[in-house]
């Protein structure tokens, strides 16, 4: 790959941006309204750094992106319930009911699916330097790194 040219090495970031639906609740003795099952309409924003183009002068194309990380969503999370694994009672209804699920070690917060989605995001496409989950319009949580 050959680097911008006429520049010295900079950093080129491409965001995309993934919204699904989701329920979850919260565990561990979760004391406020969280504990209650209920869902939201998530947002992801992907963020990609590279020093360099590709043949077709990209970091990475927005279709490789769409293809493998919202695929990945589309398939274990969108109008799934996210389920931590302290959580035996829900997991055991939606498996007897046949209710899509996925079961993560953690409660379910904002944080904790941005460090999945990061975790996942760079598994399958690789230099994903942030994500941003917004789990209502004004909250969000960031996993950078």
């Amino acid at each position: 790959m050959e680097g911008v040219k006429g520049c010295n090495p900079i950093t080129l970031k491409v965001v995309k941006q993934i919204r699904w639906s989701m329920g979850h609740r919260l565990v561990k003795e979760y004391p406020h309204k969280c504990k209650n099952a209920h869902g939201h309409e998530y947002l992801a924003e992907i963020e990609i750094t590279g020093e360099y183009l590709d043949d077709f002068d990209f970091v990475i194309d927005f279709g490789i992106i769409k293809e493998e990380i919202k695929s990945w969503i589309d398939k274990y999370l969108d109008h799934g319930f996210l389920c931590c694994e302290q959580d035996r009672e829900m997991i055991d209804f939606l498996i007897s009911t046949g209710q899509k699920h996925y079961v993560i070690e953690d409660n379910p917060t904002a944080e904790v699916i941005a460090r999945l989605l990061f975790k996942i995001s760079n598994e399958l496409v690789g230099s994903v330097t942030k994500i941003t989950v917004w789990e209502t319009p004004d909250s969000y949580a960031i996993c950078e790194g």
